[in-house]
């Protein structure tokens, strides 16, 4: 079991994809490749959004998801930092070097000019969190 400190072992991921989507269902991409630090995405102003993230298991152990195991505790979500508030659930389990996309829905654009920082993270539920921490920078277009 995690202590509660220090890395967590078997447990990692990469993102490999981003995309945000309006309402009127025109997708948008970071204007880089490189998807590590701050990912810049232009998103039209004062939308709703719904962002997809497609992250790579990198690490041993299998991520449970929602259709098997409900909400139970070890469960793999996205949370918003620092607050841990849970955004989406991981639905399939996923198995060392595959993938999984998981979906953030009502996002809020910022207006136009003015950028909004989302700062995310993988959280095995009520036991970690684990992998990449994503810093996307929603910029109003």
């Amino acid at each position: 079991p995690y202590p509660g400190y220090g890395p967590v072992k078997h447990l990692n991921s990469e993102l490999i994809r981003v995309r945000a989507q309006a309402a009127d269902g025109k997708t948008y991409a970071p204007t880089s490749d490189f998807l590590w630090g701050n990912i810049e995405l232009p998103v039209p102003a004062g939308s709703q959004l719904a962002i997809r993230l497609r992250l790579l298991n990198t690490g041993e152990a299998t991520w449970a998801g929602t259709s098997k195991h409900g909400q139970a505790s070890g469960v793999v979500r996205i949370v918003q930092l620092p607050s841990r508030k849970p955004l989406a659930w991981l639905e399939q389990d996923v198995h060392r070097y595959q993938a999984a996309d998981i979906e953030i829905r009502n996002v809020a654009a910022p207006p136009k000019g003015e950028r909004r920082r989302i700062k995310l993270q993988l959280e095995a539920a009520n036991r970690c969190r684990f992998g990449q921490v994503i810093c996307l920078v929603l910029v109003g277009q």
